[in-house]
């Protein structure tokens, strides 16, 4: 069914970490059909439909995303599935009356799941064109890589890519290091006046982050991209925007919502804001700047959006050490909280399951109505809870399974995704989600049937974490095969469900495919904690004093207008 689509924006190298996963996991869900139902998930409310100059169609995410020069790596700006737009040397020369200089690098090497990804496309290419060639690898690839590739391929042609084991810690160092999908010429947006990792020159203020979008070129690049993607759509519903907030690219983030209120001020903005746990300099003026910035950035999300969630595994804030319990932690889970390509996987989970309402294909729920639902009385900022996975064991009856449970909010349950924000106290409202436990597998009652969406209902009014209750139930599990992390214990098993004896645990090289989830948004009233807590926050960093916020865009005024507005979003959820 088409209409109903929703445009994807990512601003920032953490924020694209996340949404990596996010791709791979909605696209890693293509081709698994779950035995006994159709496929639910309108993968057209988020992906785009196209075609290149030969006529063959594509399918991308409808997505824009914004990051800085060097941060690509192998990924080529304008895709590979459309003709390249690069003019070569041979053109230049054409034109040009002078001497031409071509100097050419190496490609660094590529792990060993981008060098299957090119193998395997390779493969595909040759088999739709009867034509043996390297293409796709030969353009970003050393012979080599591609050889290793290939041998790897044929080493594990039993096992279908998606479900084989990767090691990818100590090789992914961008978010593009584990991509899957291939992307639109149109997604791109590079921000080449900073260079990604840079000593010398940080995109670390928020206020770069304005200055970046008052460049008429940058702002029409980003704008005309947007455009694009907007009027391929036949009913766009709104926007969902993965930003950092800590550095400049939450002042970037803050132009963005500006344009999409001026251009498309009736549509929908999810607003999700995400913070690593940790980062390598602690010392007092980078904490005073990240501080700043977040204060800055949070507050004019929170004024501009229609819903704002604050995505982070950190439990102590925004700016935590590494110490013992400042992180999320689960029964079933063993991550490395210092890699991004670990921490932005369980939100990405997160996400997935939360916003599958508005991704369902019988299904009329819309980002506007989950925002009016969470977001009364000027309650801009959500919290997220996830149970992942969701202890259920196959064969096992799943009211039981509710019964032995706490309250979807618990601690022995679910990780807060949203720090500062977990108490004990009821939410006025939550939108919760139950994906991946499909009705043969949920043995009921012994006096009859009871369907598993009726079961989570009375789960979610018999041990309450809300006033207010909306329930969302999916047959299909979250797809977390290849290249999402291998940071789930043995006692999970390939299929997601949670074994305790010896005989029933996964063994080690294999990887968990799939995984069912429970997860929800909330409206609490501890959202305040968190809002002070960056109040505090850009307070203790002497605002004043911070010379690089104000030396463009921003007057020594704005910081006071800022702390007010923040103050009175804190006040919202402290009444009545």
């Amino acid at each position: 069914m088409a209409g109903s689509e929703v445009i994807t924006l990512q601003v920032g190298h953490y924020a694209n970490f996340v949404g990596a996963h996010w791709w791979n996991m909605q696209e890693g869900s293509f081709g698994r059909r779950q035995p006994g139902f159709e496929k639910e998930i309108n993968h057209d409310r988020f992906f785009h439909t196209g075609c290149t100059s030969k006529g063959e169609e594509t399918y991308t995410p409808r997505m824009v995303f914004m990051d800085l020069k060097g941060s690509l790596r192998h990924l080529r700006r304008d895709g590979t599935l459309y003709e390249s737009g690069d003019t070569d040397v041979a053109q230049v020369a054409s034109v040009w009356q002078g001497s031409v200089n071509q100097e050419v690098t190496s490609a660094s090497a590529k792990n060993q799941f981008l060098s299957d990804l090119d193998a395997a496309d390779a493969a595909y290419m040759q088999q739709q064109t009867g034509v043996a060639s390297a293409g796709i690898p030969s353009a970003t690839t050393p012979a080599s890589t591609t050889a290793t590739a290939a041998a790897a391929v044929a080493q594990q042609s039993d096992v279908p890519m998606p479900d084989r084991y990767y090691d990818l810690d100590d090789t992914v160092e961008v978010w593009s290091d584990y991509l899957r999908p291939h992307l639109h010429p149109r997604s791109a947006c590079a921000i080449n006046r900073f260079t990604h990792c840079s000593d010398s020159d940080p995109f670390d203020v928020y206020s770069m982050g304005l200055d970046v979008m008052q460049d008429i070129s940058m702002a029409d690049q980003f704008e005309d991209q947007v455009r694009f993607f907007a009027e391929a759509c036949d009913r766009l519903q709104g926007y969902q925007l993965l930003t950092d907030i800590h550095n400049g690219f939450g002042g970037v983030s803050s132009e963005v919502v500006d344009f999409l209120r001026d251009e498309y001020e009736k549509k929908s903005i999810f607003t999700v804001a995400t913070m690593p746990p940790c980062f390598e300099q602690t010392d007092g003026q980078h904490v005073a700047t990240r501080s700043l910035s977040a204060a800055f950035s949070f507050q004019h999300l929170s004024e501009a959006s229609s819903m704002l969630l604050p995505l982070s595994t950190s439990t102590a804030g925004l700016w935590p050490s590494l110490s013992a319990g400042q992180t999320v932690q689960s029964a079933h889970i063993n991550y490395r909280s210092d890699l991004s390509y670990h921490t932005s996987a369980l939100l990405a989970a997160t996400l997935d399951t939360v916003t599958l309402p508005y991704r369902l294909k019988a299904s009329s729920t819309s980002i506007h109505q989950v925002a009016d639902l969470l977001t009364p009385l000027g309650r801009k900022v959500v919290s997220a809870y996830t149970a992942l996975p969701f202890p259920f064991r196959a064969g096992s009856k799943l009211v039981d399974c509710f019964a032995e449970l706490p309250a979807l909010h618990s601690d022995s349950l679910s990780m807060s995704m949203t720090p500062l924000t977990h108490d004990d106290e009821l939410a006025y409202a939550q939108h919760a989600v139950l994906c991946g436990i499909p009705p043969e597998l949920a043995k009921q009652t012994d006096e009859g049937d009871l369907k598993p969406d009726d079961a989570f209902r009375t789960y979610l009014g018999g041990s309450p974490s809300a006033m207010i209750n909306s329930s969302c139930y999916v047959k299909e599990a979250s797809v977390v095969s290849a290249p999402f992390p291998n940071i789930f214990k043995p006692s999970v098993t390939v299929r997601g469900f949670v074994e305790t004896e010896e005989a029933y645990l996964r063994p080690p090289g294999y990887a968990v495919h799939t995984l069912p989830v429970m997860a929800a948004l909330q409206s609490r009233n501890s959202s305040s904690r968190l809002v002070e807590h960056i109040v505090q926050s850009a307070e203790e960093a002497q605002p004043q004093r911070q010379f690089a916020f104000y030396q463009s865009s921003l007057s020594t005024d704005s910081w006071s207008e800022t702390r007010e507005s923040l103050r009175q979003l804190s006040d919202n959820y402290l009444s009545e």
